[in-house]
């Protein structure tokens, strides 16, 4: 996947690929991308920790909740919209683990 835009009158050009490696037969990695209100690109990378119950849920997860939550109150510092992402991405896979009896 490639996508080009201008932010803040520079072009930018994004591409991701991801491989599964050597020992997997499955890739349980995510990404995700939000073009924010002020004209700036939100990328996030999440590896699904191969080997572990769910990985590709974990990071799909992480993704799903770290881009909607960076992605609102583009007043708010952008650290600290980070910060709270990951720890709603966090709170969220844990739930989700409780919720399907994944560890």
């Amino acid at each position: 996947m490639a996508e080009n835009r201008s932010s803040f009158g520079f072009q930018l050009s994004m591409t991701v690929q991801s491989d599964v490696g050597r020992v997997r037969t499955n890739n349980e990695d995510s990404y995700g991308t939000a073009w924010l209100n002020d004209g700036s690109l939100f990328v996030i990378v999440a590896d699904g920790m191969g080997g572990h119950e769910a990985g590709e849920v974990a990071s799909g997860l992480a993704v799903q909740v770290v881009e909607d939550v960076a992605s609102q109150d583009t007043e708010t510092d952008p650290r600290e919209r980070l910060y709270n992402a990951l720890l709603e991405a966090n709170d969220a896979i844990l739930e989700e683990g409780r919720r399907s009896g994944t560890r």
